[in-house]
């Protein structure tokens, strides 16, 4: 399939509704929020950078039980679920692109106008791999296009993949909670995994994701 007809394809998807969605039955474009998980950058910062037309790492997550799908593990528990034009799409990968490739094509395409839609969203479904999660690479505001945050999204699971205490829990549900309020839109929260994505199998593909799950040990849990 050309690029042009997967960018058809972006367009004209069902993505699903958080207002509305199964949680054993859904596919969004996902972008996670660490700094605001931190404390270094608030919801009105991070609207801001969408009105600059800053480029986003996001991926698409989703669940299937009929067709085994099951894709949810995310870079960190809170995120954004957007609404992304396909012409604001810029690349696609079954894998995590890294800073440095990320940086790459972010040149290509400011200077070069280079998109890379190789992908379909089954094709991202169908092709990541346990334990690591896709990228799509997606410029938030174009000429004509803007992305739109529709949801806010809390994964019960740590980025290795383990459910995460309660304490742990409580803390970046509050952080949800207080983004999907700032952003008026629903929370929606992602379905407990089995042994899917395990901690073991991250650590052996991505150790950097692991240890960079253990920073929000140190969200205030008051």
């Amino acid at each position: 399939m050309s690029e042009k007809s997967n960018e058809d394809v972006w367009e004209n998807y069902q993505f699903s509704d958080p207002e509305t969605a199964d949680p054993n039955n859904f596919v969004f474009i996902v972008h996670t929020m660490s700094s605001f998980l931190d404390n270094k950058q608030t919801s009105t910062e991070f609207l801001a950078r969408i009105d600059n037309g800053k480029i986003l790492a996001c991926s698409v997550i989703g669940k299937n039980e009929e067709q085994d799908i099951n894709v949810t593990l995310t870079y960190c528990p809170v995120g954004v679920i957007l609404k992304v034009p396909a012409q604001n799409i810029i690349h696609t990968s079954v894998k995590d692109l890294g800073w440095e490739e990320n940086a790459r094509i972010q040149k290509d395409y400011t200077e070069n106008n280079i998109r890379r839609i190789t992908l379909t969203p089954d094709d991202l479904l169908r092709g990541t791999s346990s334990g690591v999660h896709n990228e799509v690479v997606v410029q938030s505001k174009s000429r004509d296009a803007e992305i739109e945050i529709i949801g806010v999204f809390l994964n019960p699971h740590e980025n290795g993949g383990k459910i995460m205490d309660e304490n742990l829990f409580n803390a970046c549900r509050k952080k949800a909670e207080e983004l999907a309020s700032d952003f008026q839109v629903p929370l929606f929260q992602l379905p407990e995994q089995d042994s899917q994505n395990s901690l073991d199998a991250v650590k052996a593909i991505r150790p950097d994701i692991v240890a960079k799950a253990q920073c929000f040990l140190s969200l205030d849990n008051g």
